[in-house]
């Protein structure tokens, strides 16, 4: 019985700190989330002032419309992993 409990202890410790890594994980995700959607904000007022830039902006305007997809795809990718909404 002793030999039992101890085992059960052992696996609700290891529940435990499962689900602790889940919540901090949960909570970087929030993070990336909320800079994503600061981001974008960013990203949309952007267009209005594209024509107006030089040729080399336009260029940096496109890479982080590219590094914003690629967090956007990240996240669904942990979320289907993960099983967070």
């Amino acid at each position: 019985l002793k030999s039992l409990t101890d085992s059960l202890a052992q696996q609700k410790a290891a529940l435990d700190n499962f689900a602790d890594r889940l919540t901090a994980m949960d909570i970087r995700l929030s993070v990336v989330e909320r800079r994503a959607g600061d981001l974008q904000t960013e990203l949309d007022v952007l267009p209005a002032l594209r024509d107006s830039l030089p040729k080399s902006a336009k260029d940096d305007i496109d890479l982080i419309n590219q590094d914003l997809a690629l967090v956007h795809t990240d996240l669904e990718d942990i979320r289907e992993k993960t099983g967070f909404p």
